[in-house]
């Protein structure tokens, strides 16, 4: 699994990382690679949570940041991708994962479920037994996986930044044009 983040509270690692030590309970296989700077004020926590989880021979990889052009490469190995903020706007981290066709473990807080609609598998961000029971079930249903990538893929292609950059372009340009007499 992967999640592509900055470590911050509203991100929630530590919900994820007790999520998955909860799974390695039921002696699934599971990896979890973290990529993204730590924020300081969380810092010594995240890493104690980290450190603790570690020592359990729980596979959760802290990667820290990695540069855009690489992430790619993590998707691509990745079998399951987690996405648990619950404060986003435009969350193009998720799109990203959408676009590299993996099955997602979804915050089920907006604009998440409007973007990614029925392409994922939606849990609470804030509770770690229901991020653990949607990756869990991710994990145990090979054809669900399947069919929630081809639609999150699918969607991800409403999102381009030349379709952006058009628009906003166009926008623009009738705005300046409605507005040629007052200049």
């Amino acid at each position: 699994m992967i999640y592509v983040s900055t470590v911050e509270p509203y991100k929630n690692h530590i919900n994820l990382i007790t999520a998955v030590r909860d799974i390695k309970i039921y002696n699934l296989e599971i990896n979890l690679n973290l990529i993204g700077k730590i924020h300081p004020r969380l810092n010594n926590k995240f890493m104690k949570v980290l450190n603790e989880n570690s020592s359990k021979n729980i596979f959760i990889n802290y990667l820290g940041y990695v540069e855009h052009n690489k992430i790619h490469k993590y998707y691509n190995n990745a079998d399951i991708g987690v996405f648990a903020s619950s404060c986003e706007n435009m969350p193009c981290i998720l799109i990203e994962m959408m676009k590299s066709k993996l099955p997602i473990a979804c915050s089920k807080i907006g604009p998440m479920k409007e973007i990614l609609k029925d392409g994922g598998l939606y849990f609470d961000p804030y509770n770690s037994k229901s991020i653990s029971s949607c990756i869990k079930k991710l994990i145990l249903n090979e054809k669900l996986r399947s069919n929630i990538s081809v639609k999150a893929e699918k969607y991800s292609k409403k999102f381009s930044w030349n379709t952006c950059s058009i628009n906003t372009f166009n926008y623009l340009y009738k705005i300046a044009k409605s507005n040629e007499n007052i200049l």
